[in-house]
């Protein structure tokens, strides 16, 4: 930061007994855009003194409102302060160098209520705005701040990040329109809720000027005047240098002569610019005419809920998929991402559905899993939300029983129905398809599903209605904008027309997940490959299924949202493609190494938490994990193929039914401790198959780790009607897990039922009492006959 060589600080004036004249010498750091008697005001050192419009504003100055002023004081960086009645503010510190847009503000408000929008100073260095009960940074924001002594501090947070610290704790209200109360200094804030809208009119009336009130003009400003004052005209030719609150200079500010327009709006600006040549200075002043308050849309989560049929099921997912069992049904959520998009009020909010069934036992199970996504906004001419749903049913426990739906989700014309915060409060919808920007139905259009192996499938149409209902208790206030890893497991298996339904087999593989906290959608990406156990051939070995790159949701510009992330316990999506074309982003290698050419793809990822698992699985209790996250995924990619003897398979599917997932937040090898020993307690849950059956079960786990020994005993009990016990061990072997003491891995044999070989691996992960407090990982089983493949989750 630069300032002029040629000035003369405070002290130096005193000393050269020019300390009377110190406030006449004050350089002006703003002015005076509007004010309403009374209101008065002292620059440092001098005497009381009302306020005028078109005053100037220097460093150290107090300003002082009575029951009916208010004032409006406008920097020269665009930074404005509006101070209502009975309120007593100090400019503490003011530094800006308009070269290089950079400075910084500091003011203390004793009492009252005021509101800073944050011109460029607060961009950079940024501004404090501090009370007697907290210090409150502001970031390129927009804020209302009151004080008084009886209920403390309180803060509305407008636009921008506003950082809220006592000597007891911090805050951050990150979303406009969301409050916070802060009692005392030794006091933590508390939790940022969202501002009554009453409460910010009343607001608003205290910081503008009243009916009878022209903001200190003899006349009420009109843009003709305005006009002929000059509006836009300057009294200085050369370009503007270092303004400083904290600097003293040899001359005083010339005024500038224009009258000053009664700005009451925070948007409504006055621009001053201090120019020096030599030891004088003039007065650059540039009146902004005044534009409306871009009101900006507020963050909000809300739920919808519909009738659904006898079975459980949507409107969306046909009964003729789900014949038997019951499908739990998780309500419609939602989240809108408010702030501006492009300049204007984002509307735009994303939704999620799932439900979930698993009805039975082993050879006796039926299972079911479905999951919708959409966004929803005001309709346009050129653009009509929606989205669309995937759902897959094994309607029994054989492996050729697989069926899977897909199809459109789209809101009727005349169907959406928002409220002010444009949260829909009714929603009815269809299958129709969206194409060059349109609703069509019919053949190719309409929903699709298939029960069993092979191309024959029915389309189908639909038609439902959800409304709004109340939100369940916390609902969108969790989300965090961050990065997860972990782990994905489950059976798949290939089809192909020539050769039926092969085996299944094991796949295993690598997540990470990325969400984004103000877009309010997500994408994932797994890297899974044929594991060898229950490894048979297929295809042939030429063109069995080897590995597969999975994008799920939303990867970037120029794709498909296709993901609602609505909280951390809640979110889910469907396979992801490209925006325009919709072509398919996943990615497929044969066995030998060879790519295909993924022709379709049909994939759900959700939440655990996102989908009411009911009482599938009694006597376990699922892991409470703070940080980790769990869930299931389904998979089916359609591909080109060669069968063993050298034909031609124009229709080949790899499909996996219901897989799980866990990630979390890996911690680093040095966090990992060297002493100590804890015990970790959670689930295990994954697909097994024995005979020609397949299934899920889930089993409860106990992991106790020594840190100095780098070794534990792992003990799984009733998983699939098995106990298991396991040596684990932290690996430190550069040829396993990278070296990575956060590397675990475990081996044992069941202890109960037939035999069977349990591989487990996996990695600490971090929650907020302990880079260790929680662990999540695959595992897979191996016996006559038996395999099975899943994950864990358990914590501290």
């Amino acid at each position: 930061m630069s300032f002029h060589k040629h000035h003369l600080t405070l002290a130096t004036l005193v000393a050269a007994g020019l300390g009377a004249n110190a406030p006449a010498l004050a350089q002006s750091i703003g002015t005076t855009g509007a004010v309403n008697p009374a209101a008065q005001t002292q620059p440092p050192g001098g005497e009381l003194r009302t306020m005028n419009v078109g005053g100037n504003v220097v460093f150290k100055q107090r300003v002082n409102t009575s029951a009916n002023g208010s004032v409006q004081l406008i920097f020269v960086d665009k930074t404005t302060l509006n101070i209502g009645p009975n309120s007593q503010l100090v400019i503490d510190e003011f530094v800006y160098d308009p070269k290089t847009e950079t400075g910084r503000m500091v003011a203390t408000l004793s009492k009252g209520v005021m509101r800073f929008v944050g011109g460029q100073a607060s961009h950079t260095g940024g501004a404090t705005i501090n009370t007697p009960a907290t210090t409150l940074g502001v970031r390129g924001g927009v804020v209302t701040v009151k004080h008084d002594a009886t209920n403390g501090t309180r803060a509305i947070n407008h636009f921008g990040t506003i950082t809220v610290k006592t000597s007891a704790g911090t805050e951050v209200i990150r979303r406009p329109g969301f409050a916070l109360n802060v009692a005392s200094n030794q006091a933590p804030p508390s939790s940022p809720v969202r501002a009554p809208k009453s409460e910010i009119d009343q607001n608003n009336q205290q910081l503008t000027s009243a009916g009878s009130q022209t903001g200190g003009r003899t006349q009420v400003p009109t843009d003709t005047g305005a006009s002929k004052a000059g509006v836009g005209a300057t009294n200085a030719p050369v370009a503007p240098t270092v303004v400083s609150g904290q600097q003293q200079n040899t001359a005083q500010a010339a005024q500038a002569n224009q009258a000053p327009l009664d700005l009451t709006s925070p948007v409504q600006q006055q621009a001053q610019q201090v120019t020096q040549t030599g030891s004088q200075q003039t007065v650059q002043q540039t009146l902004v005419t005044p534009v409306p308050v871009v009101v900006l849309s507020p963050r909000r989560a809300y739920t919808l809920d519909g009738a659904v049929a006898a079975n459980g099921l949507p409107p969306f997912v046909n009964s003729g998929l789900v014949a038997v069992g019951t499908v739990l049904t998780g309500k419609t959520v939602g989240y809108g991402v408010g702030g501006l998009a492009d300049g204007i009020p984002n509307r735009t909010s994303r939704i999620l559905s799932a439900g979930i069934s698993i009805d039975g036992v082993g050879a006796a199970q039926t299972s079911a899993i479905y999951v919708a996504t959409a966004n929803l906004y005001p309709e346009t001419a050129t653009s009509i939300p929606g989205g669309g749903f995937v759902a897959t049913a094994r309607r029994s426990a054989t492996t050729g029983s697989m069926g899977r739906a897909s199809g459109g989700i789209q809101p009727t014309v005349d169907g959406l129905v928002f409220d002010a915060d444009y949260s829909p409060t009714s929603v009815t919808y269809n299958q129709a398809d969206i194409v060059n920007n349109a609703r069509i139905t019919g053949p190719g259009h309409d929903a699709f599903y298939y029960v069993g192996n092979g191309t024959n499938g029915t389309e189908y149409t639909y038609s439902g209605t959800a409304a709004r209902v109340a939100n369940d208790p916390g609902l969108g206030t969790n989300r965090p904008t961050t990065g997860l890893g972990g782990f994905m497991s489950g059976l798949m298996r290939t089809y192909a027309n020539a050769t039926s339904s092969g085996p299944s087999f094991i796949v295993n593989g690598d997540l990470s997940i990325n969400l984004d906290g103000d877009s309010s959608r997500f994408g994932a990406e797994g890297r899974i490959f044929r594991n060898p156990n229950g490894n048979t051939t297929t295809l042939g070995n030429s063109d069995d299924f080897g590995t597969a790159t999975l994008k799920i949701g939303y990867q970037g510009a120029g794709t498909a949202d296709r993901s609602a992330y609505v909280d951390y316990d809640n979110f889910a999506a469907r396979d992801a493609g490209v925006s325009v074309t919709g072509a398919v982003l996943s990615t497929t290698l044969k066995r030998n190494g060879q790519a295909v050419t993924v022709a379709g793809d049909n994939s759900l990822f959700v939440t655990s938490g996102a989908v009411p698992r009911g009482g599938a699985f009694p006597g376990v209790v699922f892991c409470g994990c703070e940080y980790t996250r769990w869930g299931f995924w389904s998979s089916e990619t359609r591909r080109n193929g060669t069968t063993s003897i050298g034909a031609n398979e124009p229709f080949v599917q790899d499909l996996l039914h219901m897989g799980t997932w866990v990630a979390g937040n890996k911690p680093t090898s040095v966090e990992v401790p060297i002493t100590g020993s804890a015990t970790y307690t959670g689930h295990v849950i994954g697909s097994f198959k024995t005979g020609n059956a397949e299934y899920l079960a889930a089993g409860s786990l106990s992991h106790t780790v020594n840190f100095g020994t780098s070794t534990g005993t792992v003990a799984i009990n009733n998983l699939d009607g098995r106990n298991y016990a396991l040596n684990s061990s932290l690996v430190n072997n550069a040829n396993v897990g990278g070296g990575d003491r956060n590397y675990i891995s475990a081996v044992g044999n069941s202890t109960s039922g037939a035999t069977a070989t349990m591989h487990m691996f996996g990695h600490f992960m971090k929650g907020a009492s302990s880079p260790v407090a929680e662990m999540g990982g695959q595992f897979n089983v191996g016996g006559t006959n038996y395999i099975g493949s899943g994950t864990f989750a358990a914590k501290k």
